[in-house]
């Protein structure tokens, strides 16, 4: 069943999703797809900031440390916040009124885990 309570403010929001007492649409479509979009985006827009302190090190921008020290923060973000998404979408995934939609969410939560694990395991 879909949750009515409506969270006056951000930080009540995400306890309510954190709690598993919100709609699972919120979660997967906001919190999941236009919140990564969002962050995803950002990330990219800050190498503009990021490449002429790069470039000045001489050599490619790929080796120097400002890139490398970015890169690597902005990938512990995304990691960490797709960790905290996916927690959302599996603590709400019960809260819709069609239980296709709360497998499909489930799965795809279990799926994007193998499937970074997977990636992750190949690097070894």
């Amino acid at each position: 069943m879909e949750s009515t309570q409506q969270p006056a403010n951000g930080l009540e929001a995400f306890r309510l999703y954190w709690a598993g007492k919100g709609k699972l649409r919120v979660a997967y479509w906001g919190f999941g797809v236009v919140g990564s979009f969002i962050l995803s985006f950002l990330s990219m827009l800050g190498l503009f900031f990021v490449a002429p302190f790069a470039k000045s090190e001489g050599g490619s921008i790929f080796e120097s440390t400002a890139f490398n020290v970015y890169f690597t923060v902005v990938l512990l973000v995304l990691l960490s916040y797709q960790i905290v998404v996916s927690i959302l979408i599996w603590r709400n995934a019960h809260n819709t009124s069609n239980r296709v939609w709360s497998q499909l969410a489930k799965a795809a939560v279990a799926l994007s885990a193998v499937l970074f694990l997977y990636q992750l395991l190949k690097q070894i």
